[in-house]
């Protein structure tokens, strides 16, 4: 049988996503100063101030959010609401003060998110700048178009009144379209939140490429492993994942959307698709999280297993792809993990379970390491060890090289 080709992955858009809506943003903005503003001089009096200072308190707001990526999430929620306020607004036929507030907090809001997750990457700043640019021409443009003609007549605020409207109406659809992933973890994040406190730490987290390609590695405790990871770094990550939690009907639409890895569950695999999936998704810029143990903790004693070869097959056809290893303390012993009996069996709910994780420096496998599997794989096994010792943690045994007959 021909083996199937590994399937397509799209670019991620993240920034691509944010340089759309930036002009969006400033066109909002002008428009919504236009229609807020044209008013009488003793409501302008209060107006001025509410419609500036909620556009600024909702661009501040963001930097408050400890992480960026999930920061993004906010977007599709954010303007989702500000058009739900213009819709009252106008089907009332009156912005009180209280819709102008909310207005200008939601806008400024989901504007602040984009700006703070976008401004601190070095990486087409071009782009960035020629958007935001663009958005406050716009936002200009829209101010000076309305002293002009906005003195005609009152049916010019009515149309500003459905062109704001429709603007966010805009705003609220193309983020939620391209954010949609996003806002899907963030929604988790209430109930993730509620179950278990997450940190990291460590020298590589500054250091983690933003863009481009990326592997990054860990131990395996629990089932919600690479949840613990997803909160701790800003960009996407396309995870692999087991066949058995992958084909959950009602898991497996939301598994396709943010392009999982399906990991078969074969013992012996002759071919196996899943590699040169991953390679395809790092070919395609993503950044591929792998569990390379293939395999939920089981001992006490024994940190890690001998890492399988999928990560070793990963990088020998990929050797300058940037490393991530990482340690995830806390897992082993919760709700889902094998501590005690099976996940979920013998064991109480998580609530506010501490889960830390480290992050050991970026590193690059050499050439001569991968040329070997087995010695590959030890060394790997070793990088996701030795990051324990960043939350001061001993290292444990280190993992030997494996003799050809213990292999097979």
């Amino acid at each position: 049988m021909t083996p199937q080709p590994p399937r397509f992955f799209p670019p991620q858009r993240r920034f691509r996503a944010a340089d759309q809506l930036l002009p969006l943003f400033g066109a909002a903005f002008g428009v919504s100063a236009c229609v807020l503003l044209w008013t009488s001089p003793e409501v302008q009096l209060v107006r001025v101030p509410l419609v500036f200072g909620g556009w600024l308190l909702g661009l501040i707001l963001p930097r408050l959010y400890a992480h960026r990526g999930r920061c993004l999430g906010t977007v599709p929620f954010c303007t989702t609401a500000a058009f739900v306020v213009v819709l009252i607004a106008q089907l009332m036929g009156e912005w009180t003060y209280t819709v102008v507030g909310l207005f200008c907090l939601f806008g400024g809001y989901a504007a602040g998110a984009i700006l703070r997750y976008r401004d601190k990457f070095r990486t087409d700043q071009k782009t960035m700048v020629l958007a935001a640019s663009f958005g406050t021409l716009l936002a200009v443009g829209a101010i000076a178009a309305f002293l002009m003609v906005g003195h005609a007549s009152d049916e010019w605020k009515a149309i500003y009144g459905w062109l704001l409207l429709a603007l966010t109406g805009l705003l609220a659809l193309v983020s939620s379209i391209d954010l949609f992933r996003l806002g899907v973890e963030f929604s988790l994040e209430v109930p993730v939140g509620s179950m278990y406190r997450i940190s990291q730490t460590g020298p590589g987290i500054p250091h983690v490429p933003q863009t481009g390609p990326c592997l990054i590695i860990a131990n395996h405790g629990a089932w919600f492993d690479p949840v613990f990871i997803g909160k701790v770094f800003a960009r996407e990550l396309t995870p692999m994942m087991t066949a058995s939690f992958y084909d959950i009907k009602f898991l497996t639409p939301f598994m396709r959307m943010i392009h999982v890895i399906r990991v078969p569950e074969k013992p012996l695999k002759r071919d196996a698709p899943e590699v040169h999936e991953a390679i395809a998704a790092l070919d395609a810029g993503h950044c591929v999280l792998i569990f390379p143990e293939g395999y939920l903790r089981r001992k006490e004693e024994q940190y890690v297993r001998r890492f399988g070869q999928g990560a070793w097959q990963i990088l020998a056809a990929r050797p300058e792809t940037p490393v991530v290893p990482c340690w995830i303390e806390g897992s082993w012993g919760s709700y889902c993990s094998y501590f005690g009996g099976p996940p979920t069996m013998n064991k109480k709910p998580d609530f506010r379970r501490r889960i830390h994780v480290a992050v050991n420096p970026v590193v690059k496998v050499p050439r001569e390491i991968l040329d070997n599997s087995l010695i590959a794989r030890a060394h790997l096994a070793n990088l996701v060890l030795a990051a324990r010792t960043v939350l001061g943690l001993p290292m444990g045994k280190p993992v030997e090289v494996a003799m050809k007959d213990e292999e097979a």
